[in-house]
């Protein structure tokens, strides 16, 4: 095939991928958008009505918890995901047999592959009330066993970020395990030869070279994060408190119960595309992921 051709080859060959994307990506956003602009409700058109849901929105204080409570979630998870997935990454390195290591790092990354709902499911049954096992196996060893885990206020947020750590601690893991080995071997034995410890060496040595891995995985877990709804809606489905109500479940309750409000309910998602938007840009300017250094 000639030179001259492939640049038409190529464009046939994505054609498929951008009608696509045009459809169910492009033409949703802007109907999306449009729809923000009406009073929508069921299946009603609705009016045209400008910025007023945008408006409305702004002055819901449910909103603004919402917003509060994905911005603690997402840095919750950062904090105790991120340092748990290096340090079980590191631990994993130390393994010198590969099938062991390999069993050890499939075991921490299945749950990531799992279902939300059916993880959501597993828990309601260890931490509900009466009947759950956590409880049942506190009054074993004779300990208080009444607590109300998803009802309780002190409670609901801490599980919920448990519950996220037990599944999402899989995939920093892998992701750092599998950056280890862009190390050079070379810099740990001179090191061990220079007398540095274990401890020393991942300072000086694993930290500044995990780097972009690190910044990588901070963007990607806090965007993630700031999109959390199923373990929600599933783990706290009798109820859930103004404490861990997201920005996505937000969304849903304006958009499907009580009054079908789906013209707020889309202004509500472009908000919060714009607030996440801007999290992610400020992360990325912040701490400086993919500047030429980064590599």
């Amino acid at each position: 095939m000639s030179k001259t051709n492939e640049p038409i080859s190529f464009t046939l060959f994505i054609s498929p991928f951008l009608a696509l994307m045009f459809i169910f990506i492009i033409v949703i956003l802007v109907r999306g958008f449009l729809i923000s602009l009406t009073d929508a409700q069921g299946f009603e058109p609705g009016e045209f009505i400008g910025l007023e849901n945008f408006k409305e929105i702004i002055k819901d204080d449910w909103f603004w918890k919402s917003v509060i409570n994905t911005s603690k979630f997402a840095v919750a998870c950062i904090l105790t995901q991120i340092p748990a997935g290096l340090l079980l990454a590191s631990g994993l390195n130390q393994i010198r047999n590969k099938k062991l290591q390999g069993m050890l790092a499939a075991a921490f990354f299945i749950p990531y592959l799992m279902n939300s709902v059916i993880i959501a499911q597993m828990f309601n049954l260890l931490f509900s009330g009466e009947p759950g096992l956590v409880n049942w196996f506190l009054g074993l060893l004779h300990l208080p066993n009444d607590f109300q885990w998803t009802f309780d206020p002190h409670l609901s947020f801490p599980l919920l970020v448990f519950v996220a750590f037990w599944q999402g601690v899989g995939l920093p893991t892998i992701y750092f395990l599998t950056y280890y080995r862009t190390i050079d071997p070379m810099l740990y034995e001179a090191a061990a030869i220079d007398g540095a410890t274990p401890f020393r060496k991942f300072f000086c040595i694993t930290l500044p070279l995990m780097r972009p891995a690190i910044l990588f995985m901070v963007v990607t877990t806090a965007a993630s994060c700031m999109l959390i709804f199923d373990l929600v809606f599933m783990l706290f489905r009798r109820g859930v408190g103004e404490n861990v109500v997201s920005i996505i479940m937000y969304i849903y309750w304006r958009g499907f119960s009580g009054d079908f409000e789906l013209g707020v309910a889309a202004a509500a998602g472009w908000l919060a595309f714009f607030i996440i938007l801007t999290v992610s840009l400020i992360q990325i300017k912040v701490i400086g992921l993919g500047k030429p250094n980064e590599n």
